[in-house]
């Protein structure tokens, strides 16, 4: 079998200017190039820019799809939109992990299904589409999918039986698209999700309320808010909740969502969430 790769980098916030078409042209003279995103798809060879760097400049996620079973995927965030402190419990290895940036973080998820059998009818090119919604959720205050991502360490036996989990977030057993089209990507296995869920509490709601964003808008100068409306009133259809929240940088790091763990809850260990997983017939 041949090799095959797919990139994958839409441009979520604004549109990509001239500028930015001409740079991205002068990494690839065959990638498909739009002001919304850029794609391209290799059986021999491999992208020669960096994603961390593309991102950083213009662009909001990645998609990295090879059917020798590495899969990357990238999601851009506003720096006081994650707390490096709170995702560390989280963190193992090379995934999940928040990569520090020029102004911004990046969350990236990574697989490594070596040896796995691919899917011929399976390009890559479906991902973003599914994944990319994590990031409209991450905004709105749900960090629900660093758990999932944690784990697969659990599920290819990479951590110690003795090691805790992590704080264990409200609503994992609510099954909404985009959290389980990371499961998909990370090839998580379904019960062991519904394992982990079970010393989760109801999700509630991620909204900020009214008092805790007239709270932080008194604390901006009128130079921030009136950034806040000019990004308002550019808008040229409906206006983007998350954009406008996303101008509020560090100031609403106080409500991230990791904030809302279960902290009450005794943690489990590996071992016994691997016992339980394996005591219920695991599909992997």
């Amino acid at each position: 079998m041949s090799e095959y790769q797919y990139y994958e980098f839409p441009a979520i916030d604004r549109p990509l200017c001239g500028a930015d078409m001409r740079w991205l042209r002068s990494l690839s003279t065959r990638a498909r190039i739009t002001p919304k995103r850029f794609v391209n798809t290799y059986r021999w060879g491999g992208f020669k820019g960096d994603p961390v760097k593309l991102m950083t400049r213009c662009l909001d996620a990645f998609v990295y799809f090879a059917n020798f079973g590495y899969c990357r995927f990238m999601l851009r965030l506003p720096a006081g939109s994650i707390s490096l402190k709170q995702t560390r419990a989280y963190c193992r290895g090379r995934s999940p992990r928040p990569v520090k940036a020029r102004g911004c973080v990046l969350l990236e998820f990574v697989c490594d299904g070596e040896g796995e059998n691919w899917d011929p009818a399976d390009n890559g090119s479906g991902w973003m589409a599914s994944g990319v919604p994590l990031r409209g959720v991450w905004l709105g205050g749900d960090g629900r999918c660093l758990y999932p991502a944690w784990l697969l360490h659990v599920q290819s036996e990479a951590l110690g039986e003795r090691t805790p989990e992590p704080p264990v977030l409200p609503g994992l057993n609510e099954r909404t698209g985009p959290l389980m089209a990371l499961a998909d990507f990370r090839r998580i296995d379904r019960t062991l999700i519904d394992v982990a869920a079970e010393r989760s509490g109801p999700g509630g709601t991620t909204a900020f309320s009214g008092v805790q964003l007239r709270a932080v808008l008194r604390k901006l100068p009128a130079s921030g808010k009136g950034r806040l409306l000019i990004q308002v009133l550019r808008k040229e259809d409906r206006v983007d909740r998350q954009r406008v929240l996303n101008g509020l940088g560090g100031r609403m790091v106080a409500d991230n969502p990791l904030s809302r763990a279960r902290r009450t809850v005794p943690l489990r260990t590996v071992g016994e969430l691997f016992a339980e997983w394996d005591g219920r017939g695991r599909n992997t």
